[in-house]
Parts: structure tokens; sequence; C-alpha cells
């Protein structure tokens, strides 16, 4: 299954103009995601992917499988 470690946020709105948005987030089978991590909107993790502790994912930097991201 996929795991989400201690301290990690993972975030689906942003607020613009006083105005709040809600962005979907994608993660896939198998993933597994760092302590202390930020995931934010519209980021997609493919099946089998990892995030290394303390890492930033967001929608122009997307995480492919079998790669450890830092």
């Amino acid at each position: 299954g996929t795991v989400v470690n201690e301290g990690t946020f993972i975030l689906t709105h942003t607020v613009e103009n006083r105005c709040a948005k809600i962005r979907p987030i994608t993660i896939g089978k198998r993933v597994t995601i760092g302590g202390l991590c930020a995931v934010l909107p519209d980021a997609a993790m493919e099946d089998g992917s990892s995030l290394a502790d303390m890492s930033l994912v967001s929608h122009d930097r997307l995480p492919i499988c079998a790669a450890v991201y830092r």
C-alpha cells in the first residue's frame, strides 16, 4: 500500500483573492512519502514513486515510478 510518514502535509487548496480554490492531488499505488514532506495542489505521484524526507512535490515537478526525489 501507500505510506505517508509523520509530519507530512497534503494541501488540496489555495486561497487567491480571498477565495478558496480546491484542487485535486493524485497519489498512486505503492507510493512512499517521507516525513515532513509537502504535497501541493495539482500534484500527481505515479505508482511506485517515492518522495524523500523533507521534500516538496508540486504540479510542475511530478515524481515518476521507481525514482526517489530529494
